[in-house]
This record gives structure tokens, C-alpha cells and sequence, in this order.
């Protein structure tokens, strides 16, 4: 037995020693700066920042006099009870969790004390490695020996993330509730202490559900330890959660939704939230300021208070750099940024696609089909009975240039059975889409995607062939303006370039009023004073539309998040913020369109019944030995 206290009294001496000999190493290596937390600034392409993390001008920081004791109490009894007892470490704690990470061979357990999470975040990365464990905790161990306790409470209280932007507890106060932290009560102090475990997920706003249960577990710690009493606990846990979210000042309403796609494009190269805060990183972007601002007041105009929804995505062509983007008529009150999640219906925008296919297999712009109220006998022996727009059919013959000014879906259907219904479906697969049916209705667009993707496929054609996946993000630096990161180009060429010219000279029939006959032109009421192609898209509840030239593309969606029908004052919201946009981009420039290749000519032509005319409008054909025919009306 002598032996054996002998021996524990042996190891206790040496393990001893040894922390007190790692606690003077990191005594000796110096003082951490943990006086200014790192922040994610972005800037737009013209270098001019239009987000700062924090430490900008709505955060302030704030000692803990100054903040409520409420919080104070709440965050220490749910967090880490024994802060001002421990050494930075709570030892049971991680002895608990090195058992469990043994035992199941993984990293996944914490025991994260205050100072550790406060170390995390200025200076460490989220990995699970055992690398990063031992960083922690010898910074862990330099913090405590160079701080006092209430200077390392004061840094964190400061720093933690409180979601929506909110870094530090007076910007989260302000945000959540417009007051200071100094003022917090109950309430609102142990609704706040629950979200730094989770600042996403329990989010009052996102989820208000999960963050009052998050408040009853910080309730009921503070009762377990007498900071609170039965009737307070019993009252708070009672009373509805009560927010006062600031009003965004700017009247760019839709610039969270930019700085969400930033941070999601982040955390796919690798910068994770811990990462980017605790470097600091300045992120340069292609965001279009005025164009950004320019697309919030068109929601504004358009939309206001209204629950119709929008997604817009502006690209560059030949780049794929994302200038604006929207997910939302305002940001504040909701963050769900639907221009990247919201999947609907792509309607008659798959139409470019699917004639671009019949080009490529020997159709050109004034190849003709029979337009009429048709059943379809389809190879399973089932019918498909489509419909115009309207239920207006011309009877007649029409040009692939007619129909695709009008959207004529007879047409449409004729096409894609001719091809063989597996053509369309090949296409939209190499473009990423997915559940993509092989059917008739294919052609109508019957298979989802979001503003996003579908601009990304129109861009191909904006760019003659060449496909580039959209981006915002074209270089990354830390706080000492070292480059983590630069934009590398990968382009891939997936159409043929003759063959989008061609398409793309087709698309600005949506504008041409040569056209005006059993059904109008889609975008004729919506010209401006540039050339574009475009294309539209409608149901009962979406409407899309999306155009080009070769310097700005532009993608709209609109409608309703519960798939309510249109009402018909929204129909043409999509193509009026659609003209509002290229209007403003393209105001002062000369107008600008493609050049035709060699392997192209230009013809006037009446594209209505397809015959050559001196003075009709010019479309782009394919110059292949014998295959041009165009009738002459003389």
C-alpha cells in the first residue's frame, strides 16, 4: 500500500511539475494580443469595403461594468460555472471527453471553458485534429498567465458571435432587442447567453422554437445556481419572446444576401467562420456596388411590403463573376437567400436549350412546324395535350424564330419529340441539373433549379460556348496582407460557339415587334434602349426571366414562397426589374452585341413567315453548303 501512495505521489509530483513548467513556457513565449478581435472585411470590385464583420461603427466595446449583470450570471452558469476557479482547463471536463474521444476513436467531444473558446475564436481554426487541440491549449495557457480573469470575460463577451452579423453583445443587444447590454433584463439577457452555443440554430429569428428552449436550459442553470429564484424562473420561462430587430438604415436591402453568398463561397474554399475571423481576412469580391443598390430599389419599387418573392443573380459574361445578387425582397426579414435554395419549376426557359439542340442537329432558326391545338400520342400509349398561352394557337406554320419569340409550346413539343425526348435531358444533366424526367412535358420545363444555376447555363450561351461556374470571390488576404487566395479561371467549352450566336441573335426576337401577331412577343413592352436576347418563363405561380448581352447578364425570378398563384398586377414585375437593371448597367455605353464568325451569315428576313425581306430584322444563320433555303416572297 506504501509502495502504491508512493508511486501516485510520484506521478501527481511529476504531472505537477510539468504543468507548472508548461504554464512558465507559456509565461515566457510572451503576451497574446487579444485586445482587438479580427474581422471579415469585403470589398466590391472597386476596392471600396462594404462589410465589416465587426469592430465597425455599429459595434462598441463595452466592460463589464457596463453590461448587465443578468448576462453576466446567465452566460457563466450555462458556459463554464467554474470560470474564476480553474486554470483555463476545466480538468474533469476534459477528462470526460478524452475518454469518450478514445473510446470512439473520433475527435468530437469538448469541454471547451470560456478562455478556450476565446482562444478558438481569435486564433484558431475549427479542424479536429489533435494539432489543433494542443494549440489551444498552450495559447489557452498564455492567455491565463498574461490576463486576469475579468479581462479574458471582457475580451470574449465582446467578440462571441451572436449570428446575423452580430459579433460582440452590444452590436447583438442593439440588433435584437435596440437597446444596450448594459439595460438587458431577464429575458432577453438569458435568451442571448443560449445562442453563443449556437448563434444559428438558436436564432430567436430563425428559430424561435429551439432558442426558447435553449432559454430554459440557461433558466434553469441560473435557478440551479440561486441566481435567480422559483417565481423568476417560473415568469421569464412564461413570457413570450419580445424582439425589437433594428431597421437596416440603407436602403440596399438586399446586400445580405451578397455577403451570405460570400461567406457560403468561403466556407466551400476552405475559410470557415472560425477561420476567416480569427486571420481577419480581407475578401475581395466582384459585387457592383451601384448595381447592388440599383437592384434593391427596384425590389423596393416593385415588391415593397408585398409577400410575392424575388431571386436576381447579374453576371459577367466571358467571367462569371456575380456583380449583384438577391435572395429576397429584404434581407431583415428573411435570410433565406432564395436565389441559391429555392428550386422551382424553369417553365419556357429551357426553351434556348432545347432549340439550341435542334441546331445542332440540323434545324436552323426558319425550320417550321404546324402550330394548332394538338394531342400527342406518345410512344407508352398515353396522350399529352398541351397548351399556348391563352389557349391561342396561329394554325398555321410558324418559324423556330416565331416561336420562340412567343413561347409557342406546341412548337416546342414538335421539336423536342423530333429530336427524341433523351436529347433535352442529356443537355440539362451536362449542365448540373438533376431528377431530370425523359418526357414530353421536358420541354416545357418540368424539372427544377434555382436563379443561380439557371443564370450559370444562360451565361454559356452569353459567352459564345464557354462555361465558368458563377463566383464572387477573386482573392483572399489575411491581416498582414498575405494572399491565402486567388481566383483561378476554369473554363470549359460546352457549346459550339457558331451555334450560340446563332441562338443568341434568335433571342432578341423576344423584343421584335415584326412579330406581333396570334400571341405578342414577350419582352416587346419591355425593350430598352440596348440590344438583348432574353428568354421568359411563366406558370401559374413563377415567373422568370432571364437576358443578355456580352456585358451584363441578368436572371430574375419571382413568386410566392407557398406556391400561391399570381395575381395579375405581378406578372411583369420580373421583366420590369429586369429592364430597371440593364437600363442603369448599360446607361452611357454604346450598344454592344456579338460579331458573327466566318461560319455565319446575317440575313433580313420577315421572321413571321420566314421570307427574305430588305427591310425586316436580322437573324443569324449557319452557313453550311445547300443547307440555307430562305424563300423569296417576290
Amino acid at each position: 500500500m506504501r509502495k502504491v501512495i508512493k508511486i501516485m505521489g510520484i506521478i501527481l509530483g511529476s504531472l505537477t511539475s510539468l504543468v507548472v513548467l508548461l504554464y512558465g513556457i507559456a509565461f515566457l513565449a510572451g503576451k497574446p494580443e487579444i485586445g482587438i478581435a479580427q474581422s471579415l472585411e469585403m470589398v466590391d470590385r472597386d476596392g471600396e469595403t462594404f462589410y465589416v464583420s465587426i469592430n465597425d461603427s455599429t459595434s462598441e466595446w463595452v466592460t463589464l461594468e457596463e453590461v448587465s449583470p443578468y448576462f453576466i450570471d446567465a452566460l457563466l452558469d450555462t458556459e463554464d460555472q467554474y470560470f474564476y476557479w480553474h486554470p483555463g482547463f476545466d480538468l474533469i471536463g476534459i477528462a470526460r471527453a478524452a475518454m469518450i474521444d478514445l473510446k470512439n476513436m473520433n475527435l468530437n467531444q469538448g469541454a471547451s471553458t470560456i478562455t478556450q473558446q476565446y482562444v478558438k475564436n481569435l486564433f484558431l481554426t475549427n479542424e479536429k485534429s489533435w494539432t489543433r487541440k494542443f494549440k489551444e491549449a498552450f495559447l489557452t495557457m498564455q492567455v491565463e498567465t498574461h490576463y486576469s480573469k475579468d479581462e479574458i470575460l471582457e475580451g470574449y463577451l465582446n467578440t462571441v458571435y451572436f449570428g446575423h452579423g452580430c459579433y460582440g453583445l452590444e452590436a447583438a443587444s442593439q440588433y435584437y432587442f435596440s437597446q444596450s447590454s448594459q439595460s438587458l433584463n431577464l429575458s432577453q439577457a438569458s435568451l442571448l447567453a443560449g445562442m453563443v452555443n449556437g448563434p444559428e440554430l438558436y436564432s430567436p429569428i430563425k428559430n424561435p422554437e429551439l432558442a426558447k428552449e435553449r432559454q430554459s436550459v440557461v433558466l434553469n442553470a441560473m435557478k440551479n445556481h440561486g441566481h435567480i429564484n422559483e417565481l423568476e424562473y417560473e415568469a421569464t420561462l412564461a413570457s413570450p419572446i419580445e424582439l425589437q430587430v433594428q431597421d437596416q438604415e440603407d436602403e440596399n436591402v438586399t446586400e445580405g444576401y451578397y455577403v451570405d453568398y460570400v461567406k457560403s463561397e468561403l466556407a466551400r474554399l476552405g475559410f470557415d467562420d472560425e477561420k476567416y475571423r480569427s486571420q481577419g481576412l480581407k475578401v475581395y469580391t466582384t459585387m457592383d456596388t451601384e448595381l447592388q443598390l440599383t437592384l434593391s430599389r427596384a425590389i423596393t419599387k416593385y415588391l415593397g411590403e408585398d409577400e410575392l418573392q424575388n431571386a436576381v443573380v447579374c453576371l459577367k459574361p466571358y467571367t462569371s463573376e456575380i456583380l449583384a445578387l438577391s435572395g429576397g425582397n429584404n434581407y431583415q426579414d428573411s435570410q433565406y437567400n432564395r436565389a441559391l435554395y429555392a428550386k422551382r419549376q424553369m417553365a419556357s426557359t429551357v426553351k434556348p436549350l432545347l432549340y439550341y439542340d435542334a441546331l445542332a442537329n440540323g434545324m436552323d432558326p426558319l425550320t417550321t412546324f404546324m402550330s394548332e391545338k394538338t394531342t400527342f400520342q406518345l410512344a407508352n400509349h398515353e396522350t399529352y395535350s398541351p397548351q399556348n398561352f391563352n389557349d391561342a394557337y396561329p394554325n398555321q406554320e410558324i418559324t423556330m424564330i416565331n416561336a420562340l419569340a412567343t413561347s409557342d409550346n406546341i412548337y416546342a413539343v414538335k421539336t423536342h419529340l423530333f429530336l427524341g425526348t433523351n436529347q433535352l435531358a442529356q443537355s440539362l444533366k451536362d449542365f448540373g441539373f438533376s431528377e431530370v424526367k425523359d418526357n414530353a412535358s421536358l420541354a416545357l420545363g418540368t424539372v427544377d433549379t434555382s436563379i443561380l444555376q439557371l443564370a450559370g447555363m444562360y451565361n454559356t450561351f452569353a459567352s459564345e460556348g464557354m462555361y465558368q461556374e458563377p463566383y464572387a470571390i477573386t482573392r483572399i488576404e489575411n491581416r498582414n496582407g498575405e494572399v491565402l487566395y486567388t481566383h483561378q479561371e476554369k473554363t470549359e467549352e460546352k457549346l459550339d460557339q457558331d451555334l450560340c450566336l446563332v441562338m443568341n441573335q434568335m433571342m432578341t426576337a423576344t423584343f421584335d415587334a415584326s412579330l406581333v401577331g396570334y400571341a405578342t412577343p414577350t419582352m416587346l413592352s419591355f425593350k430598352t434602349d440596348h440590344t438583348f436576347a432574353a428568354k421568359t418563363g411563366s406558370s401559374d405561380w413563377d415567373s422568370w426571366v432571364v437576358g443578355f448581352n456580352p456585358e451584363i447578364l441578368v436572371g430574375v425570378w419571382t413568386g410566392y414562397d407557398d406556391m400561391s398563384p399570381f395575381p395579375e398586377e405581378h406578372k411583369t414585375v420580373a421583366r420590369e426589374i429586369f429592364r430597371d437593371l440593364t437600363s442603369f448597367y448599360m446607361e452611357g455605353q454604346e450598344d454592344v452585341w456579338y460579331q458573327p464568325t466566318a461560319n455565319l451569315v446575317q440575313v433580313p428576313i420577315d421572321p413571321a413567315d420566314g421570307t427574305l425581306d430588305p427591310n425586316g430584322s436580322i437573324y443569324w444563320f449557319y452557313n453550311r453548303p445547300g443547307d440555307l433555303q430562305i424563300p423569296d416572297p417576290t
